[in-house]
């Protein structure tokens, strides 16, 4: 009724959707104003008269309606993260690239292996010790080639920094690697480009079914990339 009323009045068409979208763009600001004034109040009445299967729902809503609000940007991301961490909350979002990986896609066999005995990993940490002061120096040459503008690998980046990219930077030169692979590509990889290109030897192969624009938009030397 009425529909058939707007539409004899003459709204109709792209007016009637315009029209539409502002009437539940009132009502979200409604909602969302009452939400920000009152939150406290709700988190504190609600769960009392509620079950447990309601509950859940309810917090499922939420958890959507924040994925949808945050985490549309990378600055809105950590912004949310840091102010959740505040009350005591950690919230991430479940991506690709989450660094918390999802539980049901893990086979049993990932939580029962052990790295003890294997002769691939070794916990010596006097030898660690001994390869950091080897390549702690080598952390002064990466910020050099950064300020020369000599790397397209930048400091501050959110994704791949500080203490990460000096070790990974020291690491390759130090050991001089003839081949490194990378699962996933970004800012390491161009740390390991520059480290690679110091080195004078050695390549890296790096599949991402997504690699970021900044490596696929020119051709990088040393640097292959597999897009799946």
């Amino acid at each position: 009724m009425f529909q058939q009323y707007l539409f004899r009045v003459g709204l109709k068409g792209k007016g009637l959707r315009e029209w539409v979208r502002m009437v539940h763009g009132i009502r979200t600001r409604l909602w969302a104003k009452h939400l920000l004034d009152h939150g406290d109040e709700l988190g504190q009445f609600l769960p009392s008269f509620l079950s447990e299967e309601e509950r859940l729902r309810v917090g499922l809503r939420l958890q959507i309606l924040v994925s949808k609000l945050v985490f549309s940007s990378g600055t809105s991301s950590v912004k949310f993260f840091n102010l959740s961490e505040g009350v005591g909350v950690h919230v991430l979002p479940l991506h690709f690239y989450s660094p918390v990986p999802q539980p049901s896609d893990l086979g049993n066999e990932t939580f029962a292996f052990s790295w003890e005995g294997s002769p691939y990993l070794r916990l010596a940490p006097s030898e660690q010790l001994a390869v950091i002061r080897r390549i702690s120096p080598l952390a002064t040459e990466l910020d050099l080639l950064v300020a020369a503008g000599k790397t397209a690998f930048q400091w501050y980046n959110r994704k791949f920094d500080s203490l990460d990219a000096a070790l990974y930077y020291g690491l390759i030169r130090l050991f001089k690697p003839s081949k490194i692979v990378e699962v996933g590509s970004g800012y390491s990889t161009l740390v390991a480009q520059a480290a690679l290109e110091a080195n004078e030897v050695g390549s890296l192969t790096s599949v991402d079914p997504h690699p970021p624009e900044f490596l696929t938009a020119q051709q990088h030397p040393r640097i292959q990339l597999i897009p799946q």
